[in-house]
């Protein structure tokens, strides 16, 4: 019965809009008590003067505090506000040695009480009020922000309309390594792992607790007991992982704001879409020490990363039993343990495939490499890859490819790239010498 009720309302959602405000209320409430998640589902497709008559009490609607408010949150500051030379990759006939001066916002260690927010989202909520950090850049007009919690914005009044969960865990100290990105792996690598980092600023860190997702792969924990280890041995910091659908609350909340700048989702990309910063690729680089010395020497490695889900070559057949036939082993990263895949990685001199964050993996390689990667040509311009690999000082010879996808609305397209222009890219880079 509840299977079934579940089918009528994903079925209706797109008309919610035109039910009267009472019916709506009424509907709202009934569905609550059966489904958080599709509760917020439906609401996301509820007009914001709608939200606004709707009043249901896991609605709520808080102020947005400005960066000038919420100076008087800041704990230590870590690094000021500038403007970084960003390196966006080679393009193949498009574009070579190109940067961006981009700003990076300042990164702080904030201190909030009685804050609660949600494992899948960078809203961090108290009193009446919010911090968001993301609705105060200038990106954020071209941003679809992907919030579990997030409802609605009344942009010029500075007001968040937001859910409440029922569920609701409790920690006295807390330090959050949860937000949006946080299932992506190359975006946990080199936007989370280096938050880390700030607890040396906390004067009593064995006292606060490390919040991260239940929800994210094994992989992501492991890295975060691998830079625990590399830097706060002696500390003994305690690490709790939570579910996705509740509210976490700590009388106590240490946050370290974004490292860089990553677009949650979005209908255009331009190379202001991220900002891979100067100090995560610092911290990044730093941690690298530590983690080369993990890798066992074993022979040379030439990798090809396997893409599964969208985004990919639309003649990946073809393409990669051309690399098979040049000695490159297809590997999936995320099906194979951590310690195999910085024992492959580690020993690696050549990386190709479709761009995705499993090209992240070069952080393991141990000595210069050569990549390749494919990609569509809008997110072609994305300096996730080569920003960390310029300002981390790795020293990795980097080209991407782009090909024909149809025109589209979307930024996560599939795309063709016919064989002979991969193999002209080969050639201009040496890539197989």
């Amino acid at each position: 019965m509840k299977a079934l009720f579940i089918r009528l309302v994903l079925k209706i959602i797109p008309a919610v809009q035109i039910l009267p405000v009472s019916i709506l209320r009424f509907s709202l409430n009934v569905l609550y008590r059966i489904s958080s998640k599709l509760t917020v589902k439906v609401l996301q497709h509820v007009s914001l003067e709608k939200l606004e008559l709707v009043k249901c009490d896991f609605i709520k609607k808080s102020h947005i505090l400005t960066a000038l408010e919420s100076d008087v949150f800041k704990y230590q500051v870590i690094a000021e506000e500038s403007y970084e030379a960003v390196r966006t990759p080679d393009i193949f006939k498009i574009t070579k040695n190109n940067f961006v001066n981009l700003q990076r916002a300042e990164i702080c260690l904030y201190l909030f009480e009685n804050a609660s927010f949600y494992p899948k989202s960078d809203i961090i909520s108290f009193n009446d009020q919010v911090f968001w950090e993301k609705a105060n850049r200038s990106e954020f007009s071209q941003m679809i922000p992907v919030d579990s919690d997030f409802l609605a914005i009344d942009f010029p009044e500075k007001n968040l309309y937001h859910f409440i969960e029922k569920k609701v865990q409790k920690f006295d100290v807390g330090f959050s390594l949860c937000g949006v990105h946080t299932g992506a792996w190359g975006h946990f690598l080199i936007s989370y792992i280096p938050k880390i980092m700030s607890l040396a600023y906390v004067k009593d860190s064995t006292n606060v607790v490390l919040i991260l997702p239940k929800n994210i792969h094994q992989h992501h924990r492991e890295m975060v007991d691998l830079f625990l280890e590399a830097h706060f041995l002696d500390k003994k910091i305690q690490i709790k992982c939570v579910e996705d659908d509740v509210v976490v609350k700590c009388e106590r909340l240490f946050y370290c704001n974004a490292i860089g700048f990553l677009a949650d989702n979005a209908l255009i990309v331009s190379p202001a879409s991220s900002c891979i910063s100067k100090y995560g690729s610092e911290v990044t680089a730093e941690f690298l020490k530590f983690l080369h010395g993990r890798v066992p020497d074993s022979r040379s490695r030439k990798i090809y990363i396997g893409r599964g889900a969208g985004r990919n070559l639309t003649n990946s057949d073809e393409v990669e039993d051309y690399f098979k036939a040049k000695g490159f082993e297809i590997v999936y990263p995320h099906l194979i343990s951590l310690t195999e895949k910085i024992e492959i990685f580690g020993n690696a001199s050549h990386i190709c495939g479709p761009v995705s964050s499993g090209f992240t993996n070069f952080i393991f390689c141990k000595n210069k490499v050569k990549i390749l990667g494919f990609f569509n040509y809008a997110r072609a311009f994305d300096p996730f890859i080569s920003g960390l690999n310029h300002a981390g000082k790795l020293g990795h010879e980097i080209l991407f490819v782009t090909g024909y996808e149809p025109p589209s609305t979307g930024i996560n397209n599939s795309y063709y790239i016919g064989l002979e222009k991969v193999i002209a890219a080969c050639e201009e880079i040496s890539y197989l010498d």
